[in-house]
C-alpha cells in the first residue's frame, strides 16, 4: 500500500525538511491524531490490512501532516516556493494514473479476471437466460470474486475452488468426475454455474459461452 502512494510519501518529506526544525515540531504537536492513526493502523495489522480497512486512517495521519507544514516565507524563495509547491502536490498524480491505468488495461481486454463490465454482462445475460432475484447458483475459480450475484441479486450456495489461472485443476478432471461435481451442485440448489477464462474447446455438453464467460444451466 505505500508502494502505492509514493508520490504523496515523496510529497511529505519534501515539505517537512524544507519546513525545518518549525515544521516538524508543528507535526508533533498533532501527537492525538498521529496516534489514533498510529494505533488503528497497528491494531489492523494484528489481523487483516486491507486498504478499505486503513483508508480513513492514512487519511488523518496525511491531514496530521499537511496541517503542520510550515514553509519560510521571504522574497528570495518565494517564487522558487511556488513552483516546488505545484511540483509537489502534482507528485500524487503519478499513483493516481498508475491506478487508473492499472483499472483501464483489464477493462478494454479480455484478461483472465473478470472486470467490472464482465461481471455486469454476466448479471444481465443470467437475467435473460430467464434467471430471477433470488435464483442460486454456483461458482468454478473462486466465490470471493462473484460481484455478478450481488449485481443479479443471486445467491451463491456452492464453489469448486480451482485458484489455478483458467481454472485448470477442475477442466484437467475426467469428463465422468465432473459429471460427478455437475450432479453435486444440482443437489445443493443450484440453477446456474459460474466460470470465468474456460478452455477454448473440449467444454461439457450444455454449457454456454460468453465472449469472456461461461455460464451453463443445470436444473
Amino acid at each position: 500500500m505505500l508502494l502505492g502512494q509514493l508520490g504523496l510519501i515523496v510529497g511529505w518529506f519534501v515539505f517537512i525538511s524544507w519546513g525545518g526544525a518549525q515544521t516538524r515540531k508543528a507535526i508533533v504537536s498533532q501527537w492525538p491524531l498521529i496516534a489514533a492513526a498510529g494505533m488503528s493502523i497497528g491494531v489492523y495489522s494484528l489481523v487483516l490490512v486491507r486498504p478499505r480497512y486503513v483508508g480513513a486512517f492514512v487519511v488523518v495521519l496525511s491531514i496530521a501532516v499537511l496541517i503542520g507544514i510550515r514553509l519560510p516565507k521571504n522574497e528570495e524563495t518565494s517564487g522558487f516556493s511556488k513552483y516546488v509547491t505545484a511540483a509537489v502536490m502534482a507528485t500524487p498524480l503519478f499513483s493516481v494514473l498508475a491506478h487508473l491505468a492499472q483499472t483501464a488495461y483489464p477493462t478494454m481486454t479480455v484478461d483472465g479476471f473478470p472486470a467490472a463490465k464482465d461481471r455486469m454482462e454476466a448479471a444481465v445475460g443470467l437475467q435473460s437466460m430467464g434467471l430471477h432475484a433470488g435464483d442460486q447458483g454456483a461458482v468454478i475459480g473462486d466465490g470471493m470474486t462473484a460481484v455478478w450475484a450481488r449485481l443479479g441479486r443471486f445467491k451463491v450456495v456452492s464453489e469448486i475452488y480451482s485458484p489455478a489461472a483458467g481454472n485448470r485443476q477442475f477442466w484437467s478432471e475426467s469428463p465422468e468426475r465432473r459429471s460427478v461435481a455437475y450432479e453435486y451442485l444440482r443437489r445443493r440448489g443450484a440453477k446456474m454455474v459460474v466460470v470465468w477464462s474456460p478452455p477454448e474447446s473440449g467444454l461439457d455438453p450444455g454449457w454456454k459461452q460468453f465472449p469472456t464467460r461461461v455460464i451453463t444451466f443445470i436444473s
